[in-house]
This record gives structure tokens, sequence and C-alpha cells, in this order.
């Protein structure tokens, strides 16, 4: 866990995003002092506190799970009620992402300002 904060911290997205491909139930996790100002913060709370943007949008993707190789976003078959059918997805990847990057633009300002040191 330490090892997630520390790649967090320091704006690593590869090394993030392999150790929640490792172990995905990370992405919520709270960090634990030291250092104590990380203390009981999720890892997209130090990703925004840090000003590691990228990172943060890696830890969502993993939140929302938005994996492309997830079977919610390929053609799939699946048994309901005895039979077989073919489950074709809803929505593209790109379409979840289109939506994520809408939400993004307008929650990033307000994450900035709530984790934003008070002067």
């Amino acid at each position: 866990m330490k090892k997630l904060f520390v790649a967090i911290r320091q704006g690593k997205v590869e090394e993030v995003a392999a150790i929640l491909n490792k172990k995905p139930d990370l992405i919520s996790c709270l960090a634990k002092a030291p250092p104590k100002k990380d203390d009981s913060q999720s890892p997209l709370m130090v990703a925004i506190k840090s000003d590691n943007l990228e990172v943060g949008r890696e830890l969502l993707d993993g939140l929302y799970g938005l994996d492309p190789d997830s079977s919610a976003f390929k053609p799939h078959t699946m048994t309901y009620r005895g039979k077989e059918r073919l489950v074709e997805p809803y929505y593209t990847i790109e379409d979840y992402r289109r939506q994520y990057e809408l939400k993004w633009r307008e929650l990033e300002p307000l994450l900035r300002s709530y984790y934003s040191p008070q002067s």
C-alpha cells in the first residue's frame, strides 16, 4: 500500500497502473502516517493534493472500472433462464471516456480548491 502512495506522489502513472492491476482493491484503501499529511486519505485525494492529475485520472479509471479489456465493453455470452444469449455492449469504452472527461473537467476545479492549502 505504501508503494502505491509513493508512486502517486511521484506522479508515476505506469507504476500506479501496475500496482492497481495486481491489487485492484487498493483503489479504496486509506493512507496511514507517515507522512502525516496523507493519513486517512484515499489514493485519489493524495493524487489531487500533490497535483498529479494524470495519476488521478488513472485512479478514477480504476475506481469506475474503465478497463478496455473488461467483458463489459466486449460482446459476450450470458446465460439467462437456462438460455445463452449474446450480449452486445451498449456503450463503448470511448463513450464512457468522453463522459468521464466531461465530469473530470467539472470536478477538477472543485477538488483543487478543496485540497489546496488554506492561506
